[in-house]
């Protein structure tokens, strides 16, 4: 794309409604807008939220299942105030009133951090980064299987003599029953031997498969999305060879045999995280929504990136979102049966900006035209965690946060500026404990409006 498109694209993008044909306005799809987001606004309802631990303990939630009933089943560890190490890992069912119906806690394994919990049949299996080994000096996987009252079953290992394991997440199996295990694998003997690895596993524990993907470049997966019966889209970056990370994404088969795979080179670092499956149809089939970061090349913050691909990996169109006081990240896409896009991201603010982490969902017309924006914010440094759709189109989060800064104040907990001097200059920036509790969060946003597209059966599908 030239520099000159560009430019016409932003130019188009911020004219006034009235200036442009109603063609162009509401239905054309131009094929890469680079955004300024407006600064957060918080307040935005939610259906309900709740926080989770107790104030002498920090705990850090991971992941979330939305159950039957309109709860969710999360999954958290609590920290040593003293020394940050891992000491139990607490499943816990929690109700729209932010009560733990149900809580039960394990000794945690050394230095094990929660990623990912799914349900499986009558049960649920969570994933989890373990250290093991001589001198606990090696990176293992540790799959973990619940009742659905958070009783303890069993476990299962999954390590090599050659490589450390790192896990990304969990997906249901494409086919029949069982799940995947998305791995990172770093050889221990040279760090430049890095690549991405499935593994199939029954409900019960047992490998049915293993697919490693070594093309002779470093890699990594990051998310594996199941598209329907049959097959998967596996996301994540590959280094380029002028050294630069880029976007990559794999169709594949039920088995884990690679269909294609495209690299999707963007500013001076690229990785996508999520996908979801577009209604644009062709010959060859449905195409694909990604989503992911990218940092830029005018040494700005990374921004959120959207694409829509092809059912063969083509470009369609992209979006980046930014803003000059907060590193955005795309982390979930989900696409709604009325053609719409959610684009779901973690903003973190950039030091000494004063800016408040958040978690921040955008709505995208079919065609990439930015809808709406929501900015949810319930205490400090707030990060997502999971997202997993809710009942009725509502949208579930978890998320780690710290106490937010009045209830130290009122406590008479020591403050400090974060990024600046304190003196009586800046008595009115934002301050945060020196030593944050942390706390589990759960978001549950409220479903869409309903939308009718205006493009539809005016100027294609």
């Amino acid at each position: 794309m030239t520099y000159s498109f560009r430019i016409l694209c932003l130019i188009l993008l911020f004219l006034p409604a009235a200036s442009l044909p109603a063609k162009a306005q509401v239905c054309d799809t131009l094929f890469e807008v680079i955004t300024t987001l407006r600064p957060p606004t918080f307040g935005f309802p939610t259906v309900w939220d709740a926080k989770f631990g107790k104030r002498e303990s920090m705990v850090q939630m991971a992941s979330g299942v939305a159950m039957d009933g309109g709860t969710v089943f999360t999954i958290s560890r609590t920290l040593s105030k003293k020394d940050f190490r891992p000491e139990k890992i607490v499943l816990a069912e929690i109700n729209r009133r932010g009560r733990a119906l149900k809580e039960e806690s394990y000794p945690a394994k050394t230095a094990e951090e929660p990623i990912k919990m799914i349900r499986v049949g009558d049960q649920f299996v969570a994933l989890s980064n373990v250290r093991g080994g001589k001198g606990n000096a090696q990176k293992w996987v540790r799959l973990s299987w619940y009742d659905l009252n958070g009783k303890y079953k069993r476990e299962h290992i999954l390590k090599d003599g050659t490589f450390d394991y790192s896990g990304a997440t969990l997906v249901p199996s494409a086919e029949k029953s069982g799940f995947i295990a998305v791995i990172h694998a770093v050889s221990r003997a040279d760090e430049t031997d890095q690549n991405g690895l499935l593994i199939r596993m029954s409900p019960s524990g047992s490998q049915l498969w293993r697919r490693a993907y070594r093309p002779g470049i470093p890699n990594k997966l990051t998310g594996l999305t199941k598209i329907d019966e049959t097959s998967y889209i596996a996301t994540g970056r590959i280094r380029l060879d002028d050294g630069r990370m880029a976007g990559w994404a794999m169709k594949l088969a039920y088995d884990g045999a690679v269909q294609w795979q495209r690299t999707y080179p963007r500013g001076r670092f690229s990785v996508f995280t999520g996908a979801a499956l577009s209604p644009s149809q062709s010959a060859e089939g449905y195409g694909f929504y990604l989503s992911g970061q990218s940092t830029p090349t005018d040494d700005g913050p990374d921004a959120a990136w959207i694409m829509e691909i092809s059912a063969l990996g083509e470009p369609l169109w992209q979006r980046y979102y930014r803003r000059n006081d907060y590193t955005l990240s795309g982390q979930w896409v989900q696409s709604e049966a009325d053609g719409r896009i959610i684009l779901m991201m973690n903003a973190q603010a950039v030091d000494g900006q004063g800016g408040h982490d958040h978690i921040r969902i955008l709505t995208l017309s079919p065609r990439g035209i930015l809808i709406n924006d929501e900015s949810y914010y319930e205490g400090l440094l707030a990060k997502a965690t999971d997202f997993v759709p809710g009942w009725n189109g509502e949208r579930i989060f978890t998320a780690t946060i710290a106490d937010d800064a009045a209830s130290y104040e009122e406590e008479d907990v020591p403050i400090t500026v974060i990024g600046l001097v304190p003196d009586e200059e800046n008595e009115g920036e934002e301050k945060v404990p020196e030593d944050p509790v942390h706390k589990g969060w759960v978001m549950v946003a409220t479903a869409l409006d309903p939308y009718e597209d205006p493009c539809k059966g005016r100027y294609g599908p």
